[in-house]
């Protein structure tokens, strides 16, 4: 006879990338897995881009969510990008939630300076990931400084 362990039994065999408390709702963990796919592949028009996108997300829900849900009580959100920085349609709400978030607390920063600025730091984010990925990392990793995401913002816009 043979034993079927189901996914909600396994904790530590999958890790989730980011875990923020109480970004969708309060005292509630929210759990995100960052996959950045190649839309390049089969020279995909925007229509397909954009159905693989969705394709990667539901197998990431499929990895995650119901462990998720029942063993840590949270709520999980897959963030998928391509390779060129489209964001699939649950990255996207959650970038626009975020942004509100952003305007609720610096009430001096408009909507699409914000939206502007992020999409810009996840493009450049992206291309980093991309460069060892085609050519090899040939230097130590060094850690980004920790910079206001707000003055950025600010500095932009002028």
């Amino acid at each position: 006879m043979e034993m079927k362990i189901s996914p909600v039994e396994r904790p530590t065999a999958q890790r989730v990338d980011i875990r923020v408390p109480g970004f969708w709702t309060k005292q509630q963990q929210a759990f995100f897995d960052v996959r950045v796919t190649n839309t390049e592949t089969n020279l995909l028009c925007i229509s397909e881009v954009n159905k693989q996108l969705e394709r990667n997300e539901r197998e990431k829900k499929r990895h995650y969510c119901e462990r998720i849900n029942i063993v840590d009580r949270g709520a999980f959100t897959p963030l998928v990008f391509s390779t060129w920085g489209m964001a699939g349609p649950e990255c996207t709400c959650c970038m626009k939630s975020l942004v509100a978030r952003i305007i609720e607390r610096h009430t001096d920063l408009r909507y699409s300076q914000v939206m502007n600025r992020l999409r810009c730091k996840l493009s450049f984010c992206i291309q980093r990931w991309n460069i060892p990925c085609l050519g090899g990392c040939r230097a130590s990793y060094s850690k980004a400084r920790n910079s206001g995401f707000a003055a950025e913002c600010r500095l932009t816009a002028h």
